[in-house]
């Protein structure tokens, strides 16, 4: 609800920032070690395509009219 959404977004935030920095670390190491970034890419692409599917699978809120 309202009262945890300050927590969530927090947590949201703090991962974001983390993976944020970390991918081009991570598709350097890959490129170092095949000479290549089309795994680092590939990767990606997976990822962007799994949180697509799993924003389209979320139910909208429901109303509580208390």
């Amino acid at each position: 609800g309202t009262s945890s959404l300050a927590e969530i977004t927090g947590i949201i935030h703090a991962l974001s920032v983390l993976l944020g920095a970390a991918g081009p670390l991570i598709a350097g190491y890959i490129y170092d070690k095949t000479g290549s970034y089309t795994i680092a890419f590939s990767l990606a692409a997976v990822s962007f395509i799994a949180a697509g599917i799993l924003a389209l699978k979320l139910k909208p809120p429901r109303k509580n009219y208390c």
